[in-house]
């Protein structure tokens, strides 16, 4: 059993280097099939009936446990662009010059067509499941020379129907349970005394 938690800490020690060398930069993507693999050993690992072997099996969960929220923590800054290696290096780069160039005005046309065919192909899909017709590509400009003005927008916390069009007010809804609501209170008298 001793072995096999000898074992256990250092593939640990292996994972917790592959996972900085990515933070690094170094490899491209972060080593989650071999954490995974390595989280099933951990748990299949049977915990010995000696006070050293599960005080050193507990002590291998514990530090587990705190570098996947380490790495957890790490990935989703890095995913969000705050992770302070990564803008550390970006400063360097840019005090010594090395920013990158500005796109060129054929990068700039591809993507603007890129985005347009991938907004194009989604719009044709919503129209397609019925749920609207293709929004229009009208500059703003046009849209506000329109002689209609826009449609009010519901205020803030009214009910809003499946596409955002405020819910008719003169109809009445249903609550929470599902019975219809009552039009009128019966009236509620004191106690004791006769109501009417």
């Amino acid at each position: 059993m001793a072995d096999r938690i000898t074992e256990l800490e250092g593939e640990l020690e292996a994972l917790r280097r592959q996972f900085e060398l990515y933070f690094m930069g170094i490899e491209k993507r972060p080593p989650n099939p071999e954490r995974e693999a390595y989280e099933r050993r951990v748990r299949r690992t049977p915990v010995g009936k000696d006070a050293v072997s599960r005080f050193r099996m507990n002590n291998l969960n514990q530090r587990l446990l705190v570098l996947q929220n380490y790495w957890m923590r790490t990935v989703r800054a890095i995913e969000e662009g705050t992770y302070h290696r990564d803008i550390a290096k970006a400063d360097r780069h840019f005090k010594e010059g090395k920013a990158a160039p500005p796109p060129t005005a054929a990068q700039s046309a591809k993507a603007d067509a890129t985005a347009r065919a991938v907004g194009d192909e989604a719009a044709a899909f919503l129209a397609q499941m019925g749920l609207g017709p293709a929004p229009s590509r009208a500059p703003l400009a046009a849209a506000q020379s329109a002689s209609a003005p826009p449609p009010a927008a519901p205020m803030r916390g009214a009910p809003v129907g499946m596409r955002g069009a405020p819910v008719d007010a003169g109809r009445p809804s249903l609550p929470p349970t599902g019975r219809p609501l009552a039009t009128s209170a019966p009236p509620v008298g004191l106690r004791g005394a006769p109501v009417g």
